[in-house]
């Protein structure tokens, strides 16, 4: 598991990319999810599916670059409407909410005009 910081200037969207290795003896795919965590004082769920992707066939040893986007309506939340948050927020990416292989903090700031 890794940890990293990002700090975005803008929130219109967030690009990732992910380097999935087949590290078993069978050749198989990964479907690769992308989860999402708001500061607990906006009252969201811990863990919020934001996207996922499956890899290719990976043969044994083989390793595939997926592309993730976390936009605009990701960092949102209904309040009546759909508000987008300028706050902190952790990504987790991983096989599933309970096999996290990679998490990652950024925040989301106002723009400087």
């Amino acid at each position: 598991e890794e940890e990293e910081e990002l700090r975005k200037e803008s929130c219109e969207s967030v690009h990732m990319v992910v380097r999935v290795r087949n590290s078993g003896l069978h050749s198989g795919a990964e479907v690769v999810q992308l989860y999402l965590r708001f500061a607990p004082r906006h009252g969201e769920p811990a863990l919020l599916l934001r996207g996922f992707q499956k890899t290719r066939l990976l043969l044994p040893g083989e390793s595939a670059d997926l592309f993730l986007e976390l936009r605009a309506r990701d960092l949102s939340i209904w309040n009546g409407e759909w508000s987008l948050v300028k706050d902190e927020f952790q990504i987790h990416i991983g096989a599933s909410s309970r096999d996290v292989r990679l998490r990652a903090n950024f925040s989301c700031v106002p723009e400087i005009r």
